[in-house]
């Protein structure tokens, strides 16, 4: 991505939040796995954790998932939502407390350049509106900069992140928000990636019977 491409995704969350004034704009659905609180993201996160755990089947490599689900990657949860309830409280976040309406916004969700086209004349157009609906901007931001498919630097990740708070700056402590969930969705993504080891993932892309397959994806996730 070039800092052109990073404007472009910035005004176009910009011209989403100016819409949720709109009449009927109500009507619109929350978007997919949106979190309203933080304390959601840490269930939704558990969630997610359980089900990996819970896989059964006969493989060497599940052994390599289930030692770094229960040891590894456990303990770093526990860590992150303990610093994150600490950061919360000393930074006025209410951990627990959904935010209300007026604290959302109309987001795609599954938002990134993994989801553009690149017209002619050299703009970028958004597309794949699947998942699109209400959320909390802080999920928005966070999990724009975290996406695999956006490979932003970190100078263009800080100036996305730096215009759409100073954008959003009608939103009460958006950077406090973000400065705490941001570690929690970045755990959240390592779990998304070892969907992989999911039955109807590995039917999909057609690992049956050869979950070696998977037991090196993992050993790339974690290298």
């Amino acid at each position: 991505a070039i800092p052109s491409d990073v404007d472009s995704a910035i005004n176009f969350l910009v011209r989403l939040k100016d819409l949720r004034s709109k009449a009927n704009s109500g009507k619109l659905p929350t978007a997919a796995e949106a979190c309203f609180s933080i304390q959601a993201i840490v269930n939704n996160i558990q969630s997610r954790l359980d089900r990996l755990i819970s896989l059964e089947f006969e493989s060497s490599g599940n052994d390599s998932l289930q030692n770094f689900l229960t040891n590894e990657f456990t303990t770093m949860f526990e860590e992150v939502t303990a610093w994150c309830k600490e950061t919360a409280q000393l930074t006025g976040v209410d951990f627990e407390a959904l935010i209300p309406l007026r604290q959302r916004t109309l987001s795609p969700s599954d938002y990134g350049f993994h989801n553009t086209l690149r017209r002619d004349d050299s703009e970028i157009v958004f597309l794949d509106f699947e998942y699109f609906g209400w959320d909390d901007p802080a999920k928005m931001i966070s999990d724009f900069l975290l996406h695999p498919g956006s490979e932003l630097e970190g100078g263009l990740k800080h100036h996305f992140a730096d215009n759409i708070i100073r954008a959003f700056n009608e939103y009460s402590n958006l950077s406090s928000r973000v400065r705490v969930v941001y570690p929690l969705f970045g755990l959240k993504w390592c779990l998304i990636i070892l969907n992989e080891f999911l039955p109807e993932h590995i039917l999909r892309r057609g690992f049956v019977g050869d979950l070696g397959g998977g037991a090196a994806l993992l050993n790339d996730c974690l290298n």
